[in-house]
């Protein structure tokens, strides 16, 4: 009876051990990957104001749309190339499944995971395939950089983004009526400057969180002189940018925070709400210069066309030092806005009196009719 209850004893404790190996095993994932958040579940979020958000799992990705496989070359800013050999699938066709054109679009923004983003203006848009490469040389990236990773052939690596989590679609660029116009030259003139490295340069900047922009209104508005403009989110401009006010390309909105593609080099100007503020340095690149009596420079109806200021019967010009002076309506197409040997922004306007003339020109202002 002893031996029959050992043995009894002695099947159950292998019984036990063998339910408790079935228990503690588990099918190995078809990628290799026993963890959650293989393959099947990495995904991507494509999200636009009309669209709303649609996700996309990498696993879909290679189910549904035809792989596309390429040698391609990065290169980055310092002018080093790197050759892949990627495999994944086509933006433009993800985004026709969505009843999208690629080349409709104003722009895109990639989100990485770490938050790191990058614009691809409507100019890429329009001459580049984008590929969401989820293979890289031969193995699949969501063993390394989950989940997939942004490629686009013919530009340079800043656009290829790593660890791909989100696309945006952008909507146009776009900047409001404008009542109250501002020149950079003389709002930088009081502020406090500071130090920026510039590749190899060492620059003045002003932080644009000090630049006398209203509270209203999440965006910000950007053109340079060579005509790119954007929308930039006013959290992102105010709270990591400067304008840097002089050496190369000056003024440029950047920011060591943020990566080089969303720079703005050579900025023409910038609006938030109602409000503009103008370099006059760039304008005399991007305006066709003209001749006032003794002053080149700009007319002042090119700049309002530009700006699209608000109409008024009277406009009223401040000076930096307070000097104020009001114009009619029509006076305007007399006025040129120039730079003085000194580097004071003035206005003047050919054939009214000597006391129109505005040396430190800094604001001008619609006023109510």
């Amino acid at each position: 009876m002893k031996k029959m209850r050992n043995v009894f004893i002695l099947l159950s404790l292998v019984l036990l051990l063998l339910f408790s190996a079935a228990c503690g095993s588990k099918e190995p994932a078809a990628n290799g990957d026993n963890n959650s958040g293989g393959e099947e579940e990495e995904a991507i979020v494509i999200a636009g104001a009309e669209l709303g958000e649609h996700k996309i799992t990498v696993a879909k990705l290679k189910e549904k749309y035809n792989p596309v496989e390429e040698d391609v070359v990065s290169v980055n800013s310092s002018g080093n190339e790197n050759e892949y050999s990627v495999k994944g699938a086509l933006f433009s066709e993800v985004l026709e499944n969505l009843g999208i054109n690629q080349k409709d679009l104003p722009a895109i923004r990639f989100v990485a995971g770490d938050g790191y983003m990058m614009e691809v203006p409507k100019e890429v848009l329009e001459a580049r395939d984008i590929i969401l490469a989820y293979e890289i040389n031969g193995e699949p990236l969501h063993e390394k950089t989950k989940p997939i990773r942004a490629i686009v052939p013919g530009e340079r690596s800043m656009y290829w983004v790593r660890n791909l989590v989100k696309i945006e679609i952008l909507e146009a660029a776009t900047a409001e009526a404008v009542s109250k116009l501002m020149f950079l030259e003389s709002v930088v003139s009081s502020m406090e400057e500071h130090d920026y490295t510039y590749y190899e340069s060492i620059d003045k900047a002003v932080l644009c969180k000090k630049l006398p922009l209203p509270e209203e209104d999440d965006t910000v508005y950007l053109k340079s002189s060579d005509g790119l403009d954007k929308n930039e989110k006013a959290e992102v401009f105010l709270n990591e940018g400067y304008i840097k006010i002089t050496g190369e390309a000056s003024p440029a909105y950047l920011s060591p925070n943020l990566p080089k593609g969303m720079h703005v080099k050579e900025l023409l100007w910038v609006g938030k709400a109602d409000v503009g503020i103008l370099s006059v340095e760039q304008g005399l690149k991007y305006f066709t210069p003209v001749q006032k009596g003794e002053a080149e420079g700009i007319l002042i109806t090119d700049i309002f066309q530009e700006v699209d200021m608000a109409d008024s019967e009277k406009y009223l010009f401040t000076a930096v030092d307070g000097y104020e002076v009001e114009i009619s309506k029509d006076d305007l197409a007399k006025g040129v806005v120039f730079i003085k040997d000194s580097g004071e922004v003035t206005v003047m306007f050919d054939g009214l009196p000597k006391n129109t003339t505005v040396k430190g020109l800094v604001t001008i202002t619609a006023l109510e009719n």
